[in-house]
């Protein structure tokens, strides 16, 4: 598939996106390698770019470089992010939130812990994404299977 195509497909993919129409960003491509440049108003956008460019055939790998200028009404301290955060993975996924530890620097959330499965640390950074004032996510968290004791005797 040509550069020019493939790019064409992901602006098209974009622009279907009620909640990315009418942003500022760039898309660039090269050898099957998507490149996001430009701004956001949540990190929510940032990842609905990033998971859009991912279902699209031909797209081997994303740099997402869209920086998140939150709007002023959605500066939030990060104690009010971190304490947000902490109630909706205490709500949506009660079975592993205290596993979880939730830090906050300047909207910039880093999770920490472990979890049973590689779909549960996905949700949780999705959770967390949600949470308004994010700037971004770093997901250090650990998939470590947790075996019961049937399994173990076989």
């Amino acid at each position: 598939m040509e550069d020019q195509s493939l790019r064409d497909q992901v602006e098209a993919a974009l622009a279907g996106i009620p909640e990315l129409r009418g942003l500022n960003i760039a898309v660039a491509e090269s050898g099957g390698v998507i490149t996001f440049t430009g701004f956001v108003e949540s990190f929510t956008q940032r990842w609905l770019a990033e998971d859009m460019a991912k279902r699209i055939p031909g797209v081997a790998s994303i740099a997402n470089d869209l920086e998140v200028r939150l709007p002023a009404i959605d500066e939030r301290p990060d104690p009010s992010i971190a304490q947000d955060i902490v109630v909706v993975l205490d709500h949506e996924m009660p079975e592993i939130a205290d596993r979880i530890k939730v830090t906050v620097e300047n909207g910039w959330v880093t999770l920490e812990g472990q979890v049973p499965t590689q779909s549960q640390r996905e949700r949780v950074a999705e959770n967390a994404g949600r949470a308004r004032g994010v700037r971004g996510i770093t997901n250090d968290l650990v998939v470590k299977p947790t075996a019961g004791a049937a399994m173990l005797q076989r």
